[in-house]
């Protein structure tokens, strides 16, 4: 393991920094005039920034090395600067194809594309996180983004009675995923996932185990995965 001075995710600030912009021109701005962007200029903006996100990720994976910064919070690697390549491009045909589906349908959606790109945050960050607590974050920003989409069409019952559970299921899934957080850190006195895998090969007691079963079947619940979705 290399490590060296604090790892730069250029992506991962560049999307945050568009979603700030984003969202201080839609309440301050255009949400005070009573004007906004039409939704195809919006889609247009969102495939915009994640085309030059793509090309921020692609010299990430040029140019990076396996090494841990920021006191060992932050992680790269080639293998995640290639998983944030197919996100990003999943990310792009995702928001293109909703976006000619609504057109195609003539139905109304509000800053759809913004919710979609939030999750995208989230999911970049998910992969370059080497610690709990930066994991856990990255985590509820992409689920929040998620309770948002369950909840897309709003004039369908069901469209809300399955964001609702989707809350609520979720709001109990992120307490107990705090609880094996809780219970990892008391069992190892630590964090982060590279000091867990150095000392939990030579430590392993039930309680740490337990935790990892709950703490593996809480994240397959929060990201949709099967047998775990709902």
């Amino acid at each position: 393991m290399i490590y060296q001075l604090p790892v730069i995710h250029y992506s991962e600030l560049f999307v945050a920094f568009y979603l700030l912009s984003y969202s201080f021109c839609c309440v301050f701005i255009y949400g005070s005039n009573g004007l906004g962007l039409p939704e195809t200029n919006k889609a247009f903006c969102s495939i915009t920034i994640l085309v030059l996100t793509l090309v921020l990720v692609s010299t990430d994976f040029i140019g990076v090395i396996q090494s841990c910064s920021l006191n060992n919070v932050v992680f790269s690697s080639h293998f995640l600067a290639l998983s944030a390549l197919v996100k990003t491009v999943a990310s792009i045909a995702s928001i293109a194809t909703l976006t000619l589906y609504l057109m195609s349908t003539k139905q109304k959606y509000t800053e759809i594309d913004l919710i979609i790109v939030f999750s995208i945050l989230g999911t970049l960050l998910i992969g370059s996180s080497n610690d709990f607590l930066l994991f856990y974050l990255a985590l509820e920003i992409q689920s929040l983004a998620y309770y948002a989409l369950a909840t897309f069409l709003t004039a369908s019952i069901f469209s809300a009675e399955s964001g609702l559970k989707y809350f609520i299921f979720g709001a109990i899934a992120s307490a107990l995923l705090l609880l094996a957080v809780a219970i990892t850190y008391l069992s190892f006195g630590t964090g982060s996932f590279q000091d867990l895998q150095n000392i939990s090969a030579n430590k392993t007691t039930f309680l740490a185990v337990f935790a990892c079963v709950l703490f593996l079947i809480i994240l397959l619940f929060k990201i949709g995965a099967a047998p775990f979705h709902v």
